[in-house]
C-alpha cells in the first residue's frame, strides 16, 4: 500500500471519529455547533482556513437544509473529497438520529417525560449563551465592514418580526454582496450563480455540487461578494433567532441567571460545551420541582 493511500485512510479515520463525537457531544443546536467547528477545525486541528469556513457558512445558510450539517458535509469535503464528504455526513447525522429515537422511545415507554422538562428548563439558558458566544466568534471570523452589519440588522429585524428565516434574505444579501464587493460593473467575468444550484436536492447532493463549483471560482471577485453578503445575512438571521428563542427559554431569575452566567463562563474560560450542558442539566433537575415555574408547560 502507497504512502498516499494510508495517509488517505487515515484522514478519513480521524474524520469519521471526529464526526461522530460531535453528533453524539455536539449541544446548543445548528449555531452552537457551527460555532464549536470553526474553533475546532479552524484554531486547533488546522483543516481549514478562515476564508473557507466563511465560505462554507455562507454557502450553506444560503441553501435549503439544515446549517451544521451541511457546513460539515463541505468540511469533510475539503478535507477528503467526495468520499469523505459521504462519510462525515453519516457519522455526524446517525448520532443524531439514534439520539432522537431513543427519546421517542423513552417517551412512548413512560408516557411522560417530567425529568426531560426538568433538564430542559436549566439547560435552555444555556444554549442561548452558547448560540450567542458562537455568533460572536463567527462575527470576528466573517464580518469586516459597514456593509455586512447594514444586512446583519435587516436580516436581524426580519427575522423577529416574521419568527421566520427567509431564505430570500440571504438570496437578496448575496446580491447585494456581487454588486457591491464584484466587478459586475467593472468588467465581465463569468458570474457563476452558487444558491440556484439544485435547490430541491438533498442536503448531499447540495453540497457536493455546490462545492466544486465554488472551489474553481473562489478567486471571481463576484462569489467573494455573495458569500461576504451572505455571511452578513447569516450573522443578523442567528440573532434574530437568539430574540425568538430567548422568549421561550428565558422566563424568571432563574432562568436569566443561567443565561448570564453560561455566557460569562464561555467568554472567560474554554469550557467545553457537554461539560456546561451537563452542569445547567442538573440545575434544572434540582430547581425545576422546587419552583414549578408554570411558564416552561405554557411554551
Amino acid at each position: 500500500m502507497t504512502t498516499t493511500a494510508v495517509h488517505q485512510r487515515g484522514q478519513m479515520a480521524e474524520l469519521a471519529t471526529y464526526f461522530l463525537r460531535l453528533g453524539f457531544l455536539g449541544f446548543g443546536g445548528p449555531v452552537a455547533l457551527v460555532g464549536q467547528m470553526e474553533r475546532e477545525l479552524v484554531n486547533d486541528k488546522k483543516w481549514l482556513s478562515k476564508d473557507q469556513m466563511r465560505e462554507a457558512i455562507a454557502i450553506c445558510q444560503s441553501l435549503p437544509g439544515p446549517l451544521a450539517i451541511q457546513v460539515g458535509i463541505y468540511i469533510a469535503w475539503l478535507r477528503c473529497g467526495f468520499w469523505g464528504a459521504w462519510l462525515g455526513g453519516w457519522c455526524f447525522i446517525l448520532p443524531n438520529f439514534v439520539i432522537v429515537a431513543a427519546l421517542g422511545a423513552l417517551y412512548v415507554y413512560l408516557g411522560d417525560l417530567k425529568p426531560v422538562t426538568a433538564i430542559f428548563y436549566g439547560v435552555s439558558p444555556a444554549v442561548i449563551a452558547l448560540i450567542l458566544h458562537s455568533c460572536y466568534r463567527l462575527a470576528k471570523l466573517g464580518m469586516e465592514d459597514w456593509l455586512q452589519w447594514a444586512i446583519a440588522a435587516v436580516c436581524l429585524v426580519v427575522t423577529v418580526i416574521l419568527q421566520a428565516e427567509v431564505a430570500l434574505l440571504f438570496i437578496g444579501a448575496g446580491i447585494i454582496g456581487i454588486l457591491y464587493y464584484g466587478s459586475l460593473f467593472k468588467r465581465t467575468p463569468a458570474i457563476m450563480p452558487v444558491v440556484a444550484v439544485g435547490i430541491f436536492l438533498p442536503s448531499f447532493l447540495l453540497v457536493l455540487i455546490v462545492a466544486p463549483i465554488l472551489a474553481r471560482h473562489r478567486e471571481n471577485t463576484n462569489v467573494q461578494g455573495f458569500v461576504k453578503g451572505a455571511y452578513g445575512a447569516a450573522i443578523g438571521t442567528i440573532l434574530g433567532a437568539c430574540i425568538l428563542l430567548g422568549k421561550i427559554a428565558i422566563g424568571d431569575w432563574l432562568t436569566i441567571a443561567i443565561g448570564a452566567l453560561s455566557l460569562i463562563v464561555l467568554f472567560r474560560w474554554k469550557v467545553s460545551n457537554p461539560a456546561l450542558i451537563a452542569v445547567t442539566a442538573v440545575v434544572g433537575l434540582i430547581a425545576y420541582p422546587i419552583l414549578q415555574p408554570a411558564w416552561v408547560m405554557v411554551h
